[in-house]
Order: structure tokens, then C-alpha cells, then sequence
């Protein structure tokens, strides 16, 4: 096959057929060009690795938990992780969803981790935990961020299920985990 022409669009059927709902035919392979943007697996695991962090109990508030948005001060209430560290919980939620009864419901899941635990917990929170300054290496790693994690804590509210990253994180954690875990 020849590359597509000035007028032809890059993304192109392998065979003929009929029209989908994706306005291609149906039944056809379609090659999605990537515009020479491929990492390599190993280089993506050094950035993770190098890039992973988590924020403690202690440093999330009502007023993080409140506001989506993230920059340079909220990435520095993280901290890398420790030799040997393990996350306890990829927090997983919608910023559109009310803060009040999320922080609520979040207060009281820690004080029962706490209760059973004799510690504080550890999350993974994206606007603390990815820089703003470079999202799209934070999102690269997606994959590798939940599965650092022990469990996923879901704070489900109404939006929650019509969010596409909500649906994508835990699409993630799903590829990832054994059936009978999922």
C-alpha cells in the first residue's frame, strides 16, 4: 500500500466493505499512523519509575480535594516513592462530583484504614502525582501508576461513571489484575 497523498486521510482501510458507525467500512483493519511518537517498553519504565510518586494522608485536604486543577504546589505535596515502597491506594474519582461528600466518605475510609492499621495511608492522586508541567509523560505511564498501587479506592459519584478517565483508569486496573481480583 502506498502512503496516503496530500488529499487522502492518513487513516485508512485495509479492505473494502460496507460503512460502520465509524464512517469506514466494516469488517476492515484500520492503521492509525503514530507520526514516529513510539516509546520504547523499557525507556517508558525508567520514566515511571523515575517519575513515580505518591502524597500522604497527612497532606490531602478538603480544599485539594475540592479544586481539579494542580500546579507546581500541589505536585510538591508528593514525594517519590521509598526503596521498596508500595502505594496503598490509587484514588480513583470524579472532579465533578460533589468535594463535600467525597471528602467525607475519604475521611472516613482513612480513619478506619488508620484504626486497623496503626498508620496513615498513602494514594496515588493525579494532580498531586503528576507533574502539570509535563502531563503527557505522566499519562504515558498510566498503566504502571495503578498497578504500583496495592488496591484502588473508587469515590463514586453520579459523574463518575459518564467520565471517560474514570472509565479509562479502571479499564487499566481490569487489563491488569486477575480476574478473581477484579
Amino acid at each position: 500500500r502506498q502512503p496516503p497523498t496530500a488529499n487522502q486521510s492518513p487513516i485508512s482501510p485495509s479492505t473494502p466493505g460496507g460503512t460502520s458507525n465509524l464512517g469506514g467500512p466494516k469488517g476492515e483493519v484500520v492503521k492509525v499512523p503514530l507520526d514516529g511518537k513510539i516509546t520504547k517498553a523499557t525507556e517508558l519504565m525508567k520514566l515511571a519509575q523515575s517519575n513515580l510518586r505518591c502524597i500522604d494522608w497527612s497532606n490531602i485536604t478538603y480544599e485539594l480535594m475540592s479544586q481539579s486543577t494542580g500546579d507546581l504546589v500541589t505536585y510538591r505535596l508528593s514525594r517519590p516513592m521509598r526503596k521498596g515502597e508500595q502505594i496503598d491506594f490509587f484514588m480513583s474519582h470524579s472532579w465533578y462530583d460533589d468535594a463535600k461528600i467525597k471528602w467525607a466518605r475519604l475521611t472516613e475510609f482513612v480513619n478506619d484504614f488508620i484504626h486497623k492499621y496503626g498508620r496513615e495511608p498513602t494514594f496515588w492522586l493525579d494532580k498531586v502525582c503528576i507533574d502539570q508541567d509535563n502531563i503527557g509523560d505522566g499519562l504515558k505511564v498510566l498503566p504502571v501508576n495503578v498497578m504500583a498501587c496495592k488496591r484502588m479506592l473508587v469515590l463514586c459519584g453520579p459523574s463518575y461513571p459518564t467520565r471517560l478517565w474514570c472509565a479509562w483508569e479502571l479499564f487499566t486496573l481490569f487489563s491488569f489484575q486477575a480476574h478473581n481480583a477484579a
